[in-house]
């Protein structure tokens, strides 16, 4: 009789517990490190993207738990620039990374047409993310409509903050075939 009534209350006390375990697979700790990813239109001046990190290096020099940083601009596009923030160690700041982003990403939504991704760590390995998504095909234009959905589905969930994608219209492009005769004829 005993027994049968303790693994009663077992069970039951099972429901209560349950909500306050993690469901992660990995537990989140603090990391000493924020990277900030910053994507401006395409066809945008390397002075414009400048401008962009400039502000956002601005912010973080006012934030007391950010010892350094530093900024990668054009690497690979004039419109693309990444900035490395290195925070104090995690005993000696009063915030996690986690509130130290939360104060960012306000800000961060001033900056116009920047398209502003914020990680924490170094994006090496698994922590490129909560979520990537793949959508990979022969028909790019369904792609595109797929991703786009998935966009739009995540953003109505209310589950997500930051939603970016890689895609960007294709750049025209120009083909100049020369004229070898012509080009002959003028000594080139």
């Amino acid at each position: 009789k005993t027994v049968c009534v303790l693994i009663i209350i077992g069970i039951v006390s099972i429901k209560f517990i349950v909500p306050y375990i993690s469901s992660n697979f990995m537990p989140a700790h603090d990391r000493d490190l924020i990277t900030i990813d910053i994507d401006m239109p395409q066809g945008s001046l390397l002075e414009k993207t400048l401008e962009s990190t400039k502000l956002i290096e601005q912010k973080l020099a006012t934030i007391p738990e950010v010892g350094s940083y530093f900024s990668i601009i054009g690497k690979t596009g004039v419109e693309k620039s990444s900035i490395v923030a290195n925070l104090l160690p995690s005993k000696e700041r009063k915030r996690s990374d986690v509130q130290i982003i939360d104060e960012l990403v306000p800000f961060f939504s001033g900056i116009l047409d920047a398209d502003i991704t914020v990680s924490r760590g170094d994006k090496r390995g698994f922590d490129a993310g909560d979520i990537t998504i793949n959508i990979s095909g022969n028909d790019y234009d369904k792609m595109v409509a797929i991703m786009q959905q998935m966009k739009e589905k995540m953003i109505e969930s209310g589950y997500f903050r930051s939603i970016a994608s890689t895609y960007k219209i294709p750049k025209n492009e120009v083909k100049f075939l020369p004229n070898k005769q012509l080009l002959k004829e003028y000594g080139l």
